[in-house]
């Protein structure tokens, strides 16, 4: 792997950000340094600290310090002119870290890295630069979202008085933080693969409303991208050697829940033998109340839900 900034190797590479109140972005940044730095075979020590001599001191510095300068390991964004944006996005510490080493931990592979840069690295930045990404649609109702769990962290004013600060509790968030990122990393290798399988059935199917996958693939993401897949027959194991069947609607838009053509409103909440008779295939199982899903004990089962839904 290549480094922007230059490494010790004969010492624990020290990363430094500030102590106090923290988010999820410099969280992120150090957990996604550490793997970096486990990656190139390096030990890291992390300090907090808002005091310059450390600050200066520090092999890389984020998310304080007041210098973006990939070269010499500096990575603040909280500079009154900015550090720039993309898609409208200003960047915060995980941005920036995001952008200088994710691409070494997707192996160069641009696709998973841009997976990782909209799905966190847009959001974490975003919330951290005062930006709402939502309107709510319930009253009182709030998604429950990464900081959550980040501020959930933070000592209450009893805690304060009873001598817990914020650097504790940073040190125990942080492996969790490491291991999501880890998830992330792996979930973003894992699904480039699975679409590229994804598209290959989808080229190979002569009437693509009904896409069949032998294995439990994401396919939710790519067949999106295509107009006339209808519904997604696949297995969906219940243990190494057991299998059940889905049948589940496709949506244009994988951010909502609407679905192009739900399955047959006859059918909605039905189990066993009821949905046998509704359907008239036998080893239907279950087919859920809002009918963008069903479940069948075999493919052929499944299959034939599908056929009779397209009509």
């Amino acid at each position: 792997m290549n480094s922007p900034c230059p490494l010790p190797h004969d010492r624990p590479v020290r990363i430094v950000t500030h102590s106090g109140s923290f988010h999820a972005d410099e969280l992120l940044a150090v957990a996604t340094l550490q793997i970096f730095l486990e990656r190139e075979g390096l030990s890291a020590v992390v300090v907090r600290s808002r005091d310059q001599k450390v600050i200066d001191g520090g092999d890389i510095v984020c998310d304080v310090g007041g210098v973006l300068d990939a070269s010499s390991g500096r990575f603040d964004h909280h500079q009154r002119e900015g550090v720039g944006e993309r898609d409208g996005i200003p960047y915060s510490s995980f941005g920036l870290i995001w952008k200088h080493f994710g691409l070494e931990l997707c192996d160069g592979n641009i696709f998973s890295w841009n997976a990782i840069e909209q799905k966190i690295a847009y959001p974490v930045d975003a919330g951290d630069n005062g930006l709402n990404l939502y309107e709510p649609v319930f009253p009182n109702v709030r998604p429950l979202l990464f900081h959550h769990i980040v501020f959930a962290f933070h000592p209450t004013w009893k805690e304060k008085d009873a001598g817990i600060n914020a650097d504790v509790l940073f040190s125990e968030l942080l492996p969790l933080a490491k291991r999501f990122m880890e998830r992330e990393l792996t979930i973003a290798k894992d699904e480039q693969e699975g679409a590229r399988l994804v598209r290959a059935v989808y080229d190979q199917t002569e009437d693509k409303r009904i896409i069949v996958l032998d294995k439990d693939l994401p396919w939710e993401a790519e067949l999106s991208k295509y107009t006339e897949p209808l519904y997604v027959v696949s297995p969906q194991v219940l243990s190494p050697d057991v299998y059940q069947w889905r049948v589940e609607a496709v949506r244009s838009d994988i951010t909502t829940f609407v679905t192009r053509r739900p399955l047959p409103l006859s059918w909605y909440g039905l189990m066993g033998e009821e949905l046998e008779r509704m359907t008239g295939v036998e080893g239907s199982i279950f087919c859920h109340k809002k009918g963008f899903l069903a479940i069948a004990k075999t493919k052929d089962a499944a299959l034939a839900l599908a056929k009779i839904a397209i009509g």
